[in-house]
């Protein structure tokens, strides 16, 4: 079935807020070139299936009632079906993002606020995961305590699943004893030799870190990406499946609610994903320079969330040695099967912008310039007001660490070589 007409016909458009800064620090471009790429990836997406996108972009060192105001704006146009930020954000930015309308947070940025339990990043991986989990297998999640990660542990806990939540700075060591490893820091080679081996069921990499030579880094390191049994590529492993469920939430949320969520087969995942991951040493650049195609390499995913056919027909090793901005172009879908109507390669739809008289402009100028005002207040309050609330997280930190420790000494009593290499 086909929805792009009457999506199209809505009028509905989604908004992508993201920074831009001129900083000399090489984590912050990194960080801030992999946001530039993801929104690019939404879009294309979004568009392929008749959502008008607007993208607004922020100075990275913007002050908070910048993002306040996008997010004011945002919040009051009756054509923002929803609101994306994206990561990462300063901190004292990050109070902003509460204020997005729930109705609107279709990433879950707003936590408990969202309809949703975890962004569409967790969502696309705990779905990719889910064939390969079970009563008997070992769980561990690395980065469990980023935002990405909290979704993912979030959502293993709901089937029932009790991880192991780790971090950069914990012994990683015991990821050796698990069946399934998850690794959501976006540090580049969190995850090595020492880390990872052959009885590992799967390896999710949801790493995706541009380098000043254009190649993208994920948290496995290259001369370990062969060793587990099923390991995602990257790029094109995690990245497709998070815009599917975007499209999916969209889709949902705007012409049909009762289209169920996709799922994948473990056959499906398995195939995929050993058929392009390098099985020694000397095929380590393949891993890193192949993607997946969601409807291809998924067979099982909706209409909405598949590629164009000439997307589809792509040799998938063609991409080996060009730049990574051509292999992230294809990883996105410029039209879409489910997106019925329109020429190839169009999304047929326009980006809405608010159109109104100059004295209706000034009255919503001055409201927004009011509650404006009014929520730096409620801000400043809230600041005097934070000591017991530090104290508090401090506590909850510390409970975490030592769930942590106690998962730690769990682990290690199945012994050093892991659970599945008798």
């Amino acid at each position: 079935m086909g929805y792009r007409k009457d999506i199209v016909r809505s009028g509905k458009i989604v908004e992508i807020i993201r920074f831009e800064s001129d900083s000399g620090v090489p984590d912050v471009r990194r960080r801030l070139e992999a946001a530039r790429v993801s929104a690019e990836q939404k879009s294309k997406n979004l568009s392929s299936i008749g959502f008008g996108v607007r993208e607004e972009i922020l100075d990275y060192d913007s002050p908070i009632n910048d993002l306040l105001e996008r997010v004011d704006v945002a919040n009051s146009s009756p054509e923002v079906t929803g609101i994306i930020v994206q990561m990462p954000v300063r901190h004292p930015l990050g109070r902003a993002i509460s204020e997005i309308s729930p109705d609107k947070d279709i990433d879950a940025l707003t936590g408990e606020r969202s309809p949703y339990r975890s962004c569409a990043t967790a969502d696309g991986i705990v779905r990719v995961a889910d064939p390969f989990l079970d009563d008997s297998s070992v769980t561990a999640v690395v980065g469990g305590r980023g935002f990405v990660g909290q979704g993912v542990v979030g959502l293993l806990r709901d089937r029932g699943i009790e991880p192991i939540v780790l971090d950069i700075g914990d012994d990683l060591g015991v990821v050796r004893q698990a069946d399934v490893v998850i690794s959501a820091t976006g540090s580049p080679g969190t995850l090595g030799r020492e880390h990872l081996h052959s009885g590992h069921r799967l390896v999710i990499d949801s790493g995706f870190v541009p380098q000043e030579d254009g190649a993208i880094s994920g948290d496995v390191r290259k001369d370990a990406a062969f060793l587990p049994e099923v390991i995602t590529p990257v790029p094109g492993g995690v990245g497709p499946v998070e815009m599917a469920v975007l499209m999916e939430r969209a889709v949902q949320k705007e012409v049909d609610p009762s289209i169920p969520s996709w799922k994948v087969s473990m056959d499906v995942v398995r195939d995929r994903y050993q058929e392009h991951s390098p099985r020694d040493p000397g095929q380590q650049d393949l891993m890193h320079h192949t993607f997946v195609v969601p409807g291809q390499g998924y067979p099982n995913l909706p209409e909405y969330s598949r590629h164009p056919p000439e997307a589809a027909s792509a040799d998938l090793g063609a991409s080996v040695g060009h730049p990574a901005s051509e292999v992230t172009d294809r990883t996105v879908a410029s039209e879409s099967p489910y997106a019925s109507g329109g020429e190839p390669g169009k999304s047929g739809a326009t980006v809405a912008t608010p159109g109104s008289a100059e004295g209706r402009e000034s009255r919503e100028r001055a409201a927004r310039s009011h509650r404006l005002a009014e929520r730096l207040r409620q801000f400043a309050q809230e600041r005097r007001e934070q000591p017991e609330q530090r104290e508090a997280s401090r506590a909850d930190a510390s409970e975490e660490r030592l769930r942590s420790r106690n998962d730690t000494e769990r682990l290690q009593a199945r012994g050093p070589d892991g659970p599945t290499l008798a």
